[in-house]
């Protein structure tokens, strides 16, 4: 699904759809609400884009198609690929600045997550900050994802700090690629 809508998620510079199908594949009907930060931006001003052929918004759709009883919202820096459709709700979040956060939270006053992704800047710092002010946004036995972890040894010392001061239990996967060894790490967390 994720190939068919041009995410990076499936074959290509990552390969997380088969770590996902197989953690998710027999909640898909209890997933509810799912949130991603980080929608695929393209334009060239922004930092970390996926470059002028990347789909913004893929993954979206291919959450959509994934989980069926589920509403997708999405959340970027870059309000030029913002949109709405059938399940889909698309909003602004700087996820370094954490007013952006809280004002993000606000358009989800009731709702708690099953599934929260964040595959925005890639930086420990904007990924620490969205940890921090979302983490308490997760649904009972909901999941917290973070995608495309440098996996430079220093950098996973900084994660495993951060998730240990936090005390929040999870893993970090460091997933064999045959041409990405930079960056194709995640973390999962339950909430």
């Amino acid at each position: 699904m994720m190939n068919a809508e041009g995410s990076d998620k499936g074959i290509g510079r990552h390969n997380y759809t088969l770590l996902y199908n197989f953690m998710l594949q027999t909640r898909r009907l209890e997933v509810h609400n799912v949130l991603e930060v980080g929608i695929g931006k393209n334009h060239p001003d922004i930092l970390y884009n996926m470059g002028p052929s990347g789909r913004p918004e893929a993954s979206l759709r291919g959450w959509r198609n994934y989980f069926s009883n589920a509403s997708i919202f999405g959340a970027d820096i870059d309000k030029r690929i913002l949109f709405s459709e059938s399940r889909i709700s698309t909003f602004y979040v700087d996820q370094s600045q954490q007013e952006t956060i809280h004002h993000l939270f606000e358009n989800f006053e009731h709702i708690r997550f099953d599934l929260l992704i964040d595959d925005g800047l890639h930086t420990y710092e904007a990924n620490a900050t969205l940890l921090t002010n979302s983490f308490n946004k997760m649904a009972n036995r909901g999941l917290y994802i973070i995608e495309d972890i440098e996996m430079a040894q220093q950098n996973l010392r900084r994660y495993d700090v951060l998730f240990s001061d936090r005390g929040i239990d999870g893993f970090m996967i460091q997933i064999p690629h045959s041409s990405n060894s930079y960056d194709n790490c995640m973390a999962w967390f339950g909430g």
